[in-house]
């Protein structure tokens, strides 16, 4: 239902590691009240379906959603080969997929200035996994299953200066991939990838004056990922701890001008990483303030990944955060009235 795009070093706000900028993606609770029912029904070429459904129903004080979905696609366009010698023209084959979900939200206000949300979503897909283009063998066949929970709790308080927020979620994931091959040059491959990921947080917003605001967010999360290769008997079994606290000031220093600036300190796999500062401004000028000048410059960390530091083989336990320092600048232009609004 939202989408947030953090631009450079304003991505600091929700994580580290995110150099070029970030993308948020979230669900909230719908406008409407009453009880609502959403059916949908798409037919596209190459075999492909989907269905999906929604359920709503609800008040102010409390509103549930429920939503299903399963999507699947024989996926067999044609194209033209160039890979093979001579060229011809294919119909691309083993690359069918399939994939279903269901999406529980529940929402509930018990006061004016608490809310309360329980978010549920479960998705199974499969799809098969088509050779390169170059391949010309025969008794291929190579697949990947991806089982995903995502569940969160979360409650909110809101009052004319202060915002909280604390929020649990629990992540697991589970891939299955194959690769069922006849000829003996290549060598078969059975893989099993389970993650199971915790994430707490809690987020403090408080208006010191009209004109000054202030954040304080700490984060705790658990990581746990093991991966294991059923034909070599290899893998990795691993836990990754990281603590996060951030701090960051806004001020709106007259119509024109807000400056902000954060400081975000993590600890991971026992480490405390160095401090990741950001500063930025926003300038409104023009007639009718329709123009705005934006920049910012921060320090940021990215960690490696857990497959980046114990994959088998190649992983390597050694490596090092990626470290940079970044700059952005850009120019926008609004205009809006009664009936037109256009942005540039």
């Amino acid at each position: 239902d939202d989408l947030t795009l953090l631009y450079g070093g304003s991505s600091l706000t929700s994580g580290s590691g995110a150099f070029g900028g970030a993308v948020l993606i979230g669900n909230s609770a719908g406008r409407k009240e009453g009880f609502s029912m959403e059916l949908n029904q798409e037919a596209g070429s190459f075999g492909t379906f989907s269905s999906s459904g929604k359920l709503s129903a609800g008040g102010k004080k409390f509103r549930s959603e429920t939503s299903l979905y399963h999507n699947r696609s024989a996926n067999d366009y044609p194209y033209y080969n160039t890979d093979i010698i001579p060229g011809r023209h294919e119909r691309l084959a083993s690359a069918a997929y399939k994939m279903s979900g269901i999406m529980q939200e529940i929402y509930l206000r018990p006061a004016d200035a608490h809310s309360l949300s329980l978010n549920l979503w479960y998705q199974d897909s499969f799809r098969e996994l088509p050779p390169v283009m170059s391949f010309e063998g025969s008794g291929r066949k190579e697949s990947q299953g991806d089982r995903n929970l995502r569940s969160s709790l979360a409650w909110s308080y809101y009052t004319e200066r202060i915002s909280m927020k604390v929020r649990s979620a629990f992540l697991s994931s589970t891939m299955d991939y194959d690769l069922d091959h006849r000829d003996i040059d290549y060598t078969q491959y059975m893989s099993r990838s389970h993650e199971n990921n915790i994430l707490n947080m809690v987020r403090a917003d408080i208006e010191l004056t009209k004109q000054t605001k202030v954040r304080f967010r700490l984060d705790m999360n658990r990581y746990d990922a093991k991966i294991s290769d059923l034909v070599r008997e290899e893998g990795y079994h691993h836990v990754r701890l990281e603590t996060t606290g951030l701090a960051g000031f806004y001020h709106q220093a007259g119509e024109d001008m807000m400056l902000y600036s954060l400081v975000r300190l993590e600890r991971a796999d026992g480490r405390w990483l160095p401090l990741m500062p950001s500063a930025g401004f926003r300038y409104k000028f023009g007639r009718d303030r329709e123009i705005s000048l934006k920049g910012t410059v921060c320090r940021n960390y990215n960690l490696p990944s857990l497959n980046d530091l114990y994959w088998v083989p190649g992983g390597n336990p050694g490596l090092r955060p990626e470290r940079g320092i970044s700059s952005d600048m850009g120019l926008a232009w609004e205009h809006k009235n009664k009936d037109l609004k256009i942005n540039a």
